[in-house]
C-alpha cells in the first residue's frame, strides 16, 4: 500500500477490512458470552446480545461515517471544490458509506476506514460500467491498492467523469509543452 495516496486504518483493502472487523467483532461477542457464562455465573442481565449487537453496528456502520466526515491529512490544505456523500458498492462491498472529496488537484474517496487521493495527473481514464442494478464510475490509474470502481448516484456519476476527463491533466500537459 502506498501511504503517498493512502490513509487506512486498516492494511487489507476495503472489502478485506469490513469482513475481518465484522468477524473479530462477532468473536469478541461470542467469546464474551463464554467467558460471562462459565466464570461469572450472573443471569440478572438479559440484553447482553443486544449490547453486543449495538456495539457491532457502531463499529460497522457508524464509525466509519464518523470516521470520513472528519478532516483527512490529504484535506489538509485543500479547499474541497465538491463533496458528494452516498451509500453504494466500493472494492464489492455493498452498502459502504462513500464520501467524494474533489479537489482542484484531484480526487479523495473515503470508504469504510480508508482514505484515497488520486491525483489527476495519475488517472489514465475513467468511464462509466453498467453493474446489474446500478452504474459505477471506474477510474483507471498506475496507484496500486486504490479502488477503481465505486458506485455514485447517476446524475453526479456523469459530472464526475466529465470533470476528471476536463481536469488539470490536459491543461498541465499543455502548459508545459
Amino acid at each position: 500500500m502506498n501511504r503517498k495516496y493512502s490513509d487506512s486504518l486498516f492494511p487489507w483493502g476495503i472489502g478485506a477490512s469490513f469482513v475481518i472487523t465484522l468477524l473479530a467483532l462477532i468473536s469478541g461477542g461470542v467469546l464474551a458470552g463464554v467467558f460471562k457464562g462459565m466464570f461469572l455465573e450472573q443471569k440478572n442481565f438479559k440484553q447482553e446480545g443486544g449490547v453486543i449487537l449495538l456495539i457491532i453496528f457502531l463499529v460497522i456502520v457508524v464509525g466509519p461515517i464518523v470516521y470520513n466526515k472528519k478532516v483527512s491529512g490529504f484535506e489538509r490544505g485543500r479547499i474541497p471544490l465538491r463533496i458528494i456523500d452516498h451509500f453504494g458498492v466500493i472494492q464489492g462491498l455493498r452498502g459502504a458509506f462513500i464520501r467524494l472529496l474533489l479537489y482542484k488537484e484531484g480526487i479523495e474517496i473515503r470508504a469504510f476506514y480508508h482514505r484515497y487521493y488520486i491525483p489527476f495527473e495519475l488517472i489514465d481514464g475513467a468511464s462509466i460500467e453498467r453493474l446489474f442494478f446500478c452504474n459505477g464510475i471506474n477510474i483507471k490509474t498506475k496507484i496500486e491498492d486504490v479502488p477503481e470502481f465505486f458506485t455514485l448516484p447517476d446524475e453526479q456519476l456523469s459530472d464526475l467523469v466529465e470533470i476528471i476527463r476536463n481536469k488539470p491533466i490536459n491543461q498541465n500537459r499543455c502548459h508545459s509543452l
